[in-house]
């Protein structure tokens, strides 16, 4: 069986923050924090592996942010592809001109 493609263009890194209770309008104080993987795309693969495929996630992967979104969609199969966004950006840039 063929591996599914996944293309991701717009990934995300959410967060989620364990508070003892909402204090309004005040500092409240975490008492834990969990980081992973979102975005449409990425969700779409995470589903795929949890029904027994093993898709192949494409994605922008830059600077910090990418480092981390690339160690966190590891078990997806993420790829690393250099200058997605620069070559996307200049297809952009065709197309108005």
């Amino acid at each position: 069986m063929k591996r599914p493609i996944v293309l991701a263009p717009n990934p995300s890194i959410d967060a989620e923050w364990r508070v003892d209770r909402v204090r309004w309008e005040e500092k409240n104080s975490v008492l834990s924090e969990h980081r992973w993987a979102g975005g449409k795309g990425v969700n779409v693969a995470r589903w795929l592996t949890y029904l027994g495929a093993k898709p192949r996630i494409i994605l922008p992967l830059g600077a910090q942010c990418g480092h981390r979104l690339q160690a966190v969609t590891a078990p997806l199969g993420t790829q690393r592809i250099g200058h997605l966004r620069r070559a996307l950006l200049q297809q952009f840039d065709r197309l108005w001109r």
